[in-house]
């Protein structure tokens, strides 16, 4: 029977190497080659660091020494990438497929609950917030054309009844709370500032998408729903065009639904209900508004739309 011996303790545990010290151990092996470099892992190997690796992880201690050690000696804390790391970084994702492409039954009915009802703090919601910036812009805003209808329907299906609020109603005490709310004049403020980069409508509208497409065969500049902060009765204009070369004036375009813009041509004036009338006369008084601050404006009722081929519409542009 062999004699059990006491485990070893590390001659250096719990004690902390001076900057000096670091340094020189670097220098020192500068220019040597890893005895492992090389040199081919077994299967069997692999499959045992695995198993190490996750019982380490979903060990709670383990858990809490990593999340105070990277709060405390984060070499990258206070760092960002340069723009040369970040093409790097780009160009070495391109052709890489996301691990769970295609797969289904991946995640447990638990974690899948849990990813639904994800609700950051304010805290978080704000860091999130000053991380995209004022400029920044989703990659999908304003394309069209971007999913094909099989992934269009995936995703509908999978939206599908997943609504966290659906058959909920308020109760009376909360009706009371919300239809009494006071809001100070910073709080306006902020929901004002809100309000100008939410993107009204949600889902572009079937003449704007033409008229989009219009623009993206030309080749010509715009941003869809920009708002426009320059006039009394500030909007979000459905596409603004800003002067490049062919376009000699900043541009806004606006494509008018028949019924929603009480286009008199189609439905008589008599007719329009009082709503309409004054839609109408907003219409105009931003027109003139814009006109006033040095803008192009060009209003495309719906049926001139419906009936417009590119080179109308590149006519109609230009002569503006």
């Amino acid at each position: 029977m062999g004699i059990l011996k006491k485990p070893r303790t590390a001659w250096n545990k719990g004690r902390k190497m001076s900057e000096e010290t670091k340094r020189k151990i670097s220098e020192a092996k500068k220019g040597t080659q890893s005895w492992n470099k090389g040199v081919p892992m077994s299967e069997e190997t692999r499959i045992k660091m695995s198993k190490a690796a996750t019982v380490k992880k979903k060990s709670k201690e383990f858990c809490e020494n990593r999340s105070r050690y990277m709060k405390t000696n984060n070499h990258f804390k206070g760092k960002t990438h340069t723009e040369e790391s970040l093409q790097k970084m780009r160009e070495a994702k391109k052709d890489s497929i996301p691990w769970n492409k295609g797969k289904t039954g991946i995640y447990s009915e638990e974690t899948l609950k849990k990813m639904r009802a994800w609700n950051p703090s304010e805290e978080t919601r704000k860091k999130m917030s000053l991380a995209k910036g004022d400029d920044f812009v989703p990659w999908n805003k304003g394309r069209t054309g971007v999913y094909s209808e099989e992934t269009l329907k995936r995703m509908g299906d999978a939206n599908k009844g997943n609504s966290y609020r659906k058959g909920a109603h308020h109760t009376e005490e909360t009706l009371k709370k919300m239809m009494g709310k006071k809001f100070s004049a910073a709080t306006r403020k902020k929901m004002s500032i809100a309000q100008r980069k939410r993107v009204v409508p949600f889902k572009d509208s079937t003449i704007e998408i033409k008229v989009q497409k219009f623009l993206n065969n030309l080749g010509i500049k715009f941003k869809p729903h920009k708002y426009m902060g320059e006039i009394k009765y500030a909007y979000q204009c459905d596409m603004f065009v800003p002067a490049q070369e062919g376009i000699s004036n900043k541009t806004v375009i606006e494509c008018d639904g028949d019924y929603w813009h009480g286009n008199i041509d189609i439905i008589p004036a008599y007719k329009l209900p009082q709503h309409r009338k004054a839609q109408r006369c907003l219409d105009y008084e931003r027109t003139a508004q814009l006109e006033d601050a040095g803008f192009t404006v060009i209003r495309l009722p719906e049926y001139e739309i419906r009936e417009m081929d590119e080179d109308k519409f590149k006519e109609r542009l230009l002569v503006c």
